[in-house]
């Protein structure tokens, strides 16, 4: 270094954020409850198909993204069980809807080929 430039001290500053295991105090708090509670939500709201598997892909979708922000550390990751158990419970509401839509439309079918007495 030339003694012109000033020599910047906080460089060797210690970044305990930095540290494993560490979180910043500055990234975005958690959604992990209300994601969870949303995929309940769908479950119990399975009997609309279409809320379901609406609600339900949403919630996957968010999951997903928090997820993903939790590993690169920018979403405390506190809430990374909730996180999962309302991917999981997504899934299941997806499916279940689905389910339930298939059961509903081969009905309808049979209802038109006359095949129901």
């Amino acid at each position: 270094m030339s003694a012109d430039v000033p020599h910047d001290d906080r460089d060797d500053e210690p970044r305990p954020w930095e540290r494993a295991g560490a979180v910043r105090r500055d990234c975005v708090s958690h959604r992990g409850a209300l994601l969870d509670g949303l995929a309940q939500a769908a479950v119990a709201l399975f009997v609309v198909p279409p809320i379901a598997l609406i609600l339900g892909a949403w919630v996957v979708v968010e999951t997903g993204r928090d997820l993903r922000r939790m590993e690169a550390g920018r979403m405390d990751p506190a809430g990374e069980q909730h996180t999962r158990q309302a991917r999981v419970t997504a899934l299941a509401a997806m499916g279940m809807g689905a389910f339930l839509l298939a059961g509903l439309g081969a009905l309808y079918l049979a209802n038109l080929l006359g095949l129901l007495p």
